[in-house]
């Protein structure tokens, strides 16, 4: 066994390993919606206040629709506001501030916002891991064309071994819309265009689609899409720079200089004024539970707006 092969195979195994934990992630989550929707599904099956976010969960590979994932959203606020009172409750007894309760219905907003942003997060996710995997697998994609190979087999083989990560997860939706559903490879590649996240895949298949409707030379199209969606690609990772750059500055702003200079001018208005001692305290602690909620931020900012190197 060759060095390349036995890399291969470890790359392979923690792809594997990969899969299995997300799913695992997955179906825990699939449940608790599942089981919110029974307790307060007919309180939310048209939710005004998540307007088409189908698309959105489609797009994160998260097989939930509307109805049930604002069912988990109103669940958790609700555990969430009944935890944030009994443990502001015992906080505000310890330090001598029960009117630090008051600060309870901050968990409502951040719930709703985490649950909210996780699917368009996860979406990002994989629409940045299909567009880096992109390019290479649509010169394998030239090749098989090159060599005779139909269209479904150039996606049964770029699905095979997962190779090339939510690539590989989109072409295997393909072939199996084709070989279970009985799709056929055209309908399959619409309903692709329609669930995936990336522009540069939809645009591919949009293409595949009218050169074989056309009677064209799909690997002359292929090459061609390859080498564009590798200028795509570097245009962004340029792009992708400059934002990380603006965001370093904001973080340095608002993260490290902004809760400084408020802690200081608390200190100052507590000794100038002693009567505003209690709004002073807590504005600080306002600033302690608000800080790390900051970090969590930029970091999924970060996260989401990385270059793929």
């Amino acid at each position: 066994m060759t060095l390349f092969q036995i890399q291969s195979e470890q790359e392979e195994k923690k792809e594997k390993k990969r899969k299995v934990e997300f799913r695992s992630r997955r179906g825990q989550l699939s449940k608790y919606c599942k089981r919110a929707h029974k307790i307060l599904g007919r309180h939310v099956e048209s939710p005004f206040w998540m307007p088409d976010f189908g698309p959105v969960l489609r797009q994160a590979d998260i097989p939930i629709n509307t109805g049930a994932y604002a069912s988990a959203v109103l669940l958790t606020m609700g555990i969430g506001l009944v935890a944030s009172v009994v443990g502001l409750l015992v906080i505000g007894s310890i330090i001598g501030l029960p009117v630090i309760v008051v600060l309870s219905p901050v968990s409502i907003p951040i719930v709703f916002i985490a649950f909210y942003m996780y699917p368009t997060y996860r979406a990002s996710g994989r629409k940045a891991n299909i567009d880096e995997n992109l390019p290479f697998a649509v010169a394998s994609m030239a090749t098989l064309a090159g060599s005779g190979a139909n269209t479904l087999d150039m996606f049964r083989t770029i699905a095979h071994g997962n190779r090339y990560g939510e690539m590989s997860r989109e072409a295997l939706k393909i072939v199996s819309d084709v070989e279970n559903l009985g799709y056929t490879i055209r309908s399959a590649m619409e309903r692709a265009i329609e669930r995936t996240p990336s522009a540069n895949l939809r645009a591919l298949l949009y293409n595949m689609i009218s050169t074989m409707i056309s009677g064209g030379d799909l690997k002359s199209l292929l090459l061609q899409q390859a080498e564009k969606v590798i200028d795509e690609t570097k245009r962004r990772q340029e792009e992708a720079l400059d934002a990380l750059g603006m965001v370093s500055e904001a973080y340095s702003v608002i993260l490290i200089l902004g809760p400084v200079l408020a802690l200081i001018m608390s200190v100052i208005m507590t000794m100038l004024l002693p009567s505003m001692a209690t709004m002073m305290k807590l504005l600080q602690y306002g600033l302690l539970m608000l800080i790390p909620i900051g970090y969590a931020v930029f970091a999924i900012m970060t996260s989401a707006i990385k270059p793929n190197l």
